[in-house]
């Protein structure tokens, strides 16, 4: 009898070689033995029917398949630590459960990341605990690992960022959450409110082989480009951002293109959340470390920020946003934080609702802002519906003023000040050459990480450069509001972001966006980035 299949590991999803399988009878005796290659593949003859399959490699889990269960694919799950709570956001007093994989006795402590990292619970000690992984893909779907340990959230919790800190002699890692501002205190001590992006933290998780951006599943490694653009691609982003869509499209099809270009099918299928969340970066202890990351560690800057300024903040998940887009009204501001790219159409409404009719401020302290639609569901998992949210929801400059280019990406720079004298600036210690945001936090750091960095460019690049403009950034587009005015500018050597400020109208509130993913990591370092964002979160809320 012929039998042949696949190895890959669990995190990745790539092939695996030099995987023993053995053959085994119903007394466990070998039947036949071969070896993975390169590619992952196997092959073996045997003389009856096995009873099942045993794969063995270093560094993973040894796995028995019965032969009735054999898929023409294994995963093995590597030896690391790993875990996940059941979605991204909870509230205070809240019983929620770990599910951990350690293959050692590992310590849990809750902490909660502000202008310091606080620890909250210690949860003790749990023993070895090991978990099953699906065979073939299982992104789509989850792990449906079995619970670890069960704990509470404090029921006098302050809201904000906090992480699940599992620690076993040799591996430690972070599962990321939001401590959301209950129903019935939102808008009782701030008037603002910062939605934390899980959504893109969700993008991005690349764990079990599969996020927006890279796909392993059913294929050798395929990348949508991360790398820094070349000349022509930089080109080619500053058409798009300035050309109406009908234009591009015409011009695609005088090339002999499609009109508009067609994206791998992997992109838009479902991403579970019901996996381990990589990435986080929440393992390090003190917000002022440099750091290389645009995701919940990009996001804890900020917040930490916010605490060292002393002002309050009640802070919200994308999901819950979508569910309830009406909780903007207890608000008069709404900041958004470090990389919010991807948003539901309720979502957006909602915004767009709260600000263009309620005078509700937009702080947009994020870069690649609203530039990708998502569909949401029950389960805390989502779909991306389009690769640009303009063409398949709404123009997101009506109320942002600014669109995401690929020109600057990978690159970090300084920003100039092109109005010195605008409010915003006022008590600002401006330098002679009027340039700020010289230095952030989040920097070229090693990475050490076992598991694949979806945050970073690509599988080794880092960024160009050091600065508050960068990482990504947005540009004032062509059909932003004639109002909208751009008090800074990057210096990055393909055009910066643009920071816009406008003013608010008779029902719309007023906007400020930085518009670049590595400025609030810059805050807490530099002293005209924080004084800026000062005035402007008092102008919001004081108006």
């Amino acid at each position: 009898m012929e039998w042949k299949g696949s190895v890959r590991g669990a995190d990745q999803c790539l092939p695996l070689a030099g995987v023993d399988v053995v053959a085994r009878d119903a007394g466990l005796n070998e039947l036949g033995r071969a070896q993975s290659n390169a590619a992952g593949e196997w092959e073996l003859t045997t003389s009856q029917q096995p009873r099942d399959f045993r794969f063995s490699h270093r560094g993973f889990d040894d796995k028995i398949v019965a032969s009735s269960s054999l898929k023409e694919t294994t995963r093995l799950l590597e030896s690391s630590l790993v875990g996940y709570h059941d979605k991204l956001w909870f509230y205070p007093g809240e019983s929620l459960a770990a599910r951990v994989y350690s293959p050692q006795d590992f310590q849990s402590r809750l902490f909660r990341h502000g202008i310091r990292r606080e620890e909250v619970l210690d949860l003790g000690t749990t023993g070895r605990t090991i978990q099953e992984i699906p065979d073939d893909w299982f992104v789509e779907t989850g792990v449906n690992w079995d619970e670890t340990l069960r704990y509470q959230i404090p029921p006098d919790a302050r809201p904000g960022l906090y992480s699940l800190n599992c620690k076993s002699d040799s591996d430690e890692f972070a599962i990321p959450m939001i401590v959301s501002t209950p129903p019935e205190q939102r808008g009782v001590t701030s008037k603002l409110l910062v939605v934390a992006s899980t959504t893109t933290w969700q993008a991005y998780n690349f764990w079990g082989g599969r996020n927006l951006y890279r796909s392993c599943e059913d294929c050798l490694p395929v990348d949508v480009p991360l790398s820094r653009p070349s000349r022509a691609l930089r080109f080619k982003s500053k058409l798009k951002a300035n050309l109406p869509q009908p234009i591009l499209g015409l011009l695609r099809r005088m090339l002999g293109k499609e009109a508009t270009p067609s994206e791998p099918e992997w992109r838009f299928q479902r991403l579970s959340g019901l996996r381990p969340c990589t990435n986080a970066a929440l393992e390090q202890t003190d917000p002022l470390l440099p750091f290389m990351n645009h995701l919940a560690a990009g996001e804890w800057r900020l917040l930490a920020w916010l605490e060292k300024q002393a002002i309050p903040y009640d802070i919200v998940s994308c999901h819950e946003l979508h569910l309830d887009p009406n909780l903007l009204q207890n608000y008069r501001a709404v900041l958004l934080n470090t990389h919010s790219e991807y948003w539901s159409r309720k979502m957006y409404k909602g915004l767009r609702k709260f600000h263009l009719e309620q005078r509700g401020w937009l702080l947009n302290i994020s870069g690649n802002s609203i530039f990708r639609e998502v569909e949401l569901d029950a389960e805390g998992g989502l779909r991306c519906v389009g690769m640009s949210f303009a063409e398949t929801c709404a123009d997101e400059t009506e109320i942002l003023c600014v669109r995401h280019t690929d020109s600057d990406n990978g690159s970090c720079a300084p920003f100039r000040i092109l109005r010195p004298e605008h409010w915003a600036f006022a008590n600002a210690p401006l330098a002679a050459d009027l340039v700020f945001g010289k230095r952030s936090l989040n920097q070229n750091t090693r990475d050490q990480k076992v598991h694949f960095d979806a945050a970073r460019l690509g599988l080794r690049e880092f960024l160009d450069g050091e600065g508050a403009s960068g990482w990504e950034t947005d540009k004032r587009s062509r059909t932003a509001p004639k109002d909208a005015i751009v008090i800074a500018k990057g210096q990055n050597p393909f055009g910066g972001a643009d920071m816009v400020i406008r003013e608010p109208g008779d029902t719309r509130g007023g906007l400020f966006s930085a518009s670049s993913i590595t400025f609030s990591g810059s805050l807490l370092i530099d002293d005209v980035a924080s004084t800026l964002v000062q005035n402007v979160i008092h102008r919001a809320l004081h108006e």
